[in-house]
């Protein structure tokens, strides 16, 4: 038997970044959805073709999406050797350099030439 469900998720910005390439880096968000509850003897989860879609209002003002790909994964509990059917959502991002600029680069100069005027 197969069943069909489609779900929407709202993501926060909770990666970790890699800080020493700022602001020319490439990142990689992951997203698990799975059961935690049935093993792969009740439930196995299976990617369908065109299953990720982003939504009109799906932005990130510092990264531009450079790749996505989606997998099937099979988790083993440690203790009880139980097998746990999950998909995994691979996001790749590049930083938008300008966005940078434009927040921290051209801000430190103004500060620096404000702050030489009232110092002299």
């Amino acid at each position: 038997m197969i069943f069909r469900y489609k779900f929407t998720v709202d993501l926060l910005d909770s990666m970790e970044e890699e800080l020493a390439k700022i602001p020319f880096d490439t990142q990689s968000m992951l997203l698990d959805v799975g059961s935690v509850t049935f093993d792969t003897n009740q439930v196995v989860l299976m990617p369908e073709e065109e299953t990720m879609v982003f939504s009109n209002d799906f932005y990130m003002p510092e990264f531009t999406m450079t790749k996505s790909t989606q997998s099937q994964q099979i988790y083993t509990d440690p203790n009880t050797k139980q097998q746990f059917s999950f998909l995994r959502a691979e996001f790749m991002v590049t930083r938008r350099w300008a966005v940078f600029l434009f927040k921290v680069i051209i801000p430190i100069y103004f500060l620096i030439l404000v702050s030489s005027f009232i110092f002299v």
